[in-house]
């Protein structure tokens, strides 16, 4: 059994260090797409979305990590699907900025806030009126 839980943690190490170098080929297209910003908007969002995206991105291989050096999980189904769809999204995002026209890497974030703002006040529509 020794050997085993041996073996586990040295998959579990080793694919956590490949997806983490695989990493810095996508951190430039994020970095890159979050760091346009509209000349209207002189706003930090694109930092602190990127910062969550990576703390996100780390926690998921961590606890992709966990699971495969205690055996319960292949590194295949740990750890490479949320490399993959932080690959995805980096490169969606730059595509978003690089080849549409007056493309903002943040604008479904801008619209998803402003929906959720909207719906929130006409919800809480009537049991504001009744304060005043």
């Amino acid at each position: 059994a020794p050997a085993s839980a041996d073996f586990n943690d040295f998959r579990a190490n080793f694919h956590w260090r490949i997806l983490h170098a695989l990493a810095f080929l996508v951190i430039p297209l994020l970095a890159i797409a979050l760091g346009v910003a509209d000349k209207r908007r002189h706003s930090g969002t694109g930092l602190i979305v990127g910062m969550a995206i990576m703390v996100g991105y780390i926690e998921l291989l961590q606890a992709g990590a966990l699971r495969v050096a205690d055996g319960s999980l292949s590194p295949w189904l740990a750890l490479w699907p949320s490399f993959i769809v932080f690959g995805a999204l980096g490169a969606s995002l730059f595509h978003t900025v690089a080849d549409i026209p007056g493309g903002q890497a943040l604008a479904p974030l801008r619209d998803a806030m402003a929906w959720l703002i909207g719906s929130a006040r006409r919800a809480l529509g009537p049991v504001t009126r009744a304060w005043k």
